[in-house]
């Protein structure tokens, strides 16, 4: 029983370096804010300023089904499933997205923009730009 012990742990690793790395980085900045809340909002700067919000697309869904952003910021898709697919707007279209690929729309004016994925256009997705 003690042999067992012993042998266990011995096999525990120490992650507190690991987690003390992690805050060095948090303090220094890093590019982009972790997701932590899940909203898919994503700012460069941690601060004011244009954001880009992530939208995933899979098993022929959108996943914000709508977001809202403002003027400025940018709606970046990603495509997490098999099937190639084309997203299109009225005043944009990706190009064909595969598993792993991405896309990414800076809308400038506020209005209401309608998506959907072109060969399944039951499967709409929205987009709010606020001033």
């Amino acid at each position: 029983m003690i042999f067992c012990f012993l042998f266990l742990a011995g096999c525990v690793e120490d992650t507190s370096s690991d987690m003390e790395d992690v805050q060095d980085t948090v303090d220094e900045g890093e590019e982009l804010q972790e997701d932590l809340d899940g909203t898919g909002v994503y700012n460069e700067t941690n601060t004011t300023g244009p954001k880009t919000v992530i939208v995933y697309l899979e098993n022929y869904a959108f996943d914000p089904y709508v977001v809202t952003i403002s003027a400025g910021d940018t709606v970046k898709w990603v495509k997490n499933d098999h099937p190639a697919q084309i997203i299109k707007g009225n005043i944009f279209q990706s190009q064909t997205m595969r598993e792993g690929d991405t896309y990414s729309f800076t809308f400038e004016e506020p209005g209401n923009y309608d998506y959907q994925i072109v060969t399944h256009p039951w499967t709409p997705g929205g987009i709010v730009v606020v001033e």
